[in-house]
């Protein structure tokens, strides 16, 4: 990765890790819709040992958000800005848009290699967390790449703040933006996905056709709603969000589980529909869990986790393949509570669709 271009900002966190004691996430305040914004404890704790240089533009309250504080925020913000309240369900822009305001924010910055630093990685996050020693920054790498991803996240939020279309747009509201824009729209509750895992968030777009892309390949066709054709899309597409994310094992199936589970939510819920949707985009990630392993390399004296070995698109094509021709069915024609009830009762390794 590239290294970010600093300014000094001290960060004071001692008042706010004094409201963390047994929490693991830190609440603050509330904002115009009782929102929470939560801070990440462990980020807080870091804090208190190290001064970190922050990028122009970014404060220390960017710092540590969790997925749910930052649309705390944002909500509260863009509800000031435009005049009317704005929630986690409203569409804000297209996810072509999203990902080019990432592309363009990780494209200024230089970020030291976290995942296979070298002896020089160390010296230039040493120099971004200066009150840490080595063995401390081995032993909170994850953290210390949140803090990176943070402040990305803190500049597309200023791009997106400072665009005027965007602002016009979500001042008329969704239903105006969803006629005026092509492209695939993402809600609020997805953008805070994104703005959580920028650096895997920068493939949304590709992602998101590859996973059409098998499905058309397997399957026969992409287009298909409620069917044994979208319950393989929908797992296939956590599939390929893992693989193709950023960072540990844990990282990637992060960013696609929030960024899946955000996107049956808000506008885009569409009850049974998207509990199916809900339980075969967790049998996907749950077959790239049990199918890929960690790798660890030796650096200088860690044993560093450096990647993840994980199954080939062939095979969890095939897989899932198999698992969508022998999905269980559930009747459309039921009730809601019925048809979660008919999803509860597959196994959480078999895929279910609800088609009439």
């Amino acid at each position: 990765m590239r290294r970010f271009k600093f300014v000094l900002v001290p960060l004071v966190v001692g008042l706010l890790v004094a409201f963390a004691a047994g929490c693991g996430n830190v609440t603050l305040k509330d904002t115009v819709d009782s929102m929470p914004v939560t801070y990440d404890e462990k980020v807080l704790e870091l804090l208190e040992k190290t001064t970190v240089r922050l990028l122009d533009g970014v404060s220390q309250s960017d710092i540590g958000l969790t997925l749910e504080g930052r649309g705390a925020v944002l909500s509260t913000e863009l509800s000031r800005r435009v005049g009317r309240n704005v929630s986690d369900t409203d569409v804000i822009l297209s996810m072509e848009e999203m990902v080019g305001i990432l592309d363009a924010e990780i494209s200024k910055v230089e970020i030291p290699e976290l995942m296979e630093p070298s002896e020089d990685d160390f010296v230039n996050i040493n120099a971004d967390f200066p009150g840490l020693t080595q063995d401390e920054i081995a032993e909170n790498i994850d953290v210390i790449a949140q803090i990176y991803q943070d402040q990305v996240a803190a500049l597309a939020v200023n791009s997106i703040l400072d665009d005027s279309r965007i602002m016009s747009a979500v001042s008329r509201g969704a239903g105006d933006y969803y006629v005026t824009i092509k492209d695939e729209t993402i809600t609020l509750a997805e953008m805070m996905a994104v703005l959580k895992h920028p650096f895997s968030a920068i493939g949304l777009v590709k992602q998101k056709n590859k996973a059409y892309e098998l499905t058309s390949q397997y399957m026969g066709s992409k287009e298909s709603v409620n069917t044994k054709t979208d319950a393989f899309r929908h797992a296939i597409w956590n599939v390929v969000m893992a693989k193709e994310g950023w960072g540990k094992k844990s990282a990637k199936m992060a960013w696609a589980r929030d960024f899946a589970t955000a996107h049956e939510k808000g506008k885009k819920y569409v009850a049974k529909d998207s509990e199916m949707d809900l339980h075969n985009n967790a049998v996907g990630l749950s077959y790239y869990d049990r199918y890929s392993s960690r790798t660890y390399r030796k650096f200088l004296w860690w044993r560093w986790e450096s990647g993840v070995n994980e199954p080939s698109y062939e095979q969890a094509g095939n897989y899932l393949k198999n698992k969508a021709n022998s999905a269980t069915f559930v009747d459309e024609k039921q009730s809601l509570d019925a048809v979660k009830k008919g999803i509860s009762r597959a196994s959480s390794d078999d895929l279910v669709y609800i088609r009439k």
